[in-house]
């Protein structure tokens, strides 16, 4: 959960490496047969970026109310 705007810039910052890396995978996934390793590691990164977007939404609900 995110209390403050520290917190709330960190994790943007975070969630743009998550999602830089998540395109990376996937760019690299359609050059190439993929070993399930990488699907898995796809899958992880992308279900941590999206953890940190439900965070920002939510912080960001909060301080507009």
């Amino acid at each position: 959960m995110i209390t403050n705007e520290v917190q709330y810039l960190a994790t943007k910052g975070h969630l743009e490496r998550f999602d830089q890396a998540a395109a990376n995978l996937e760019a690299q996934h359609a050059r190439k047969d993929v070993p399930r390793l990488h699907q898995v590691e796809f899958d992880a990164i992308r279900s941590q970026a999206n953890d940190l977007r439900a965070e920002i939404i939510e912080y960001e609900q909060v301080r507009s109310v």
